[in-house]
């Protein structure tokens, strides 16, 4: 392991669009389970299980009004679900954050000196916030169908603890083709166990950008090794794709 890293060289995507140049900082990032006291009179101390997982983000933004930047993204103040992900860098494997969430607010404020920045809120929505790890390179380029043996493996470093599952998350942010699918293999050694897709962990046919996607599949072993391949009739795809295979049994 590296030890400690600092948060330099950080990436922040939203539903497929690339605002991390737009972000000055993240002043929140926070998810779990909530607290439910369970005290009865007969114990000295608290005890506490987990509730209803929640989650979010705040995002402290620049006014970039540029095309595609983050005020094309935050200005319009949608409705529907947005997938906010922060990546502490883009390679993979780098840890990452991800959350299906409504935005709340873009409210700015100008200081003394000029400076002009504005407030995001991602509060999550059905699902909580999932810390995991890069499966792409930060946003990785395909110009055509890409098989496993053409990329890079992520190594969760263990063999399956058993049959959880996983969920992926995934940033389309550029296309053009007719559709592209993006989805895992995994390999138990990376070697003589031959790559094989991930049940359930697919987008089915992607057709335009942008967008992201939450994808979770059902309570299975998932092995040590993963790889994103892409297939399709495309010239040009860029996305990227978050994972966590879940160390337990979750209930969503």
């Amino acid at each position: 392991m590296a030890g400690k890293s600092t948060g330099m060289g950080a990436q922040v995507w939203v539903s497929g669009y690339d605002v991390g140049g737009s972000t000055n900082s993240l002043s929140r990032i926070s998810g779990g389970p909530a607290p439910i006291d369970l005290t009865d009179v007969t114990q000295s101390a608290f005890e506490r299980k987990g509730g209803k997982r929640d989650g979010g983000m705040t995002v402290v933004s620049y006014f970039n009004p540029d095309a595609g930047a983050s005020h094309a993204v935050y200005s319009p103040l949608p409705t529907a679900d947005a997938l906010f992900t922060y990546a502490n860098g883009t390679t993979i494997g780098a840890p990452a954050a991800s959350v299906m969430a409504k935005q709340i607010g873009y409210d700015g404020a100008r200081a003394d000196d000029g400076g002009y920045l504005l407030t995001v809120d991602a509060q999550a929505n059905g699902y909580g916030l999932t810390w995991g790890r890069l499966a792409t390179a930060g946003m990785r380029t395909d110009t055509a169908a890409t098989a496993a043996a053409a990329v890079s493996p992520f190594d969760q470093l263990s063999a399956t603890p058993g049959a959880f599952g996983l969920v992926m998350f995934v940033h389309l942010q550029a296309f053009t083709g007719t559709s592209v699918t993006i989805k895992l293999q995994e390999s138990s050694d990376n070697a003589g166990d031959a790559y094989a897709d991930v049940a359930g962990a697919t987008t089915g046919a992607l057709t335009t950008a942008r967008q992201g996607l939450r994808i979770a599949t059902g309570a299975i072993n998932v092995e040590r090794y993963l790889k994103v391949v892409t297939t399709g009739t495309f010239s040009n795809a860029q996305f990227a794709v978050h994972v966590w295979r879940h160390p337990v049994q979750v209930d969503y």
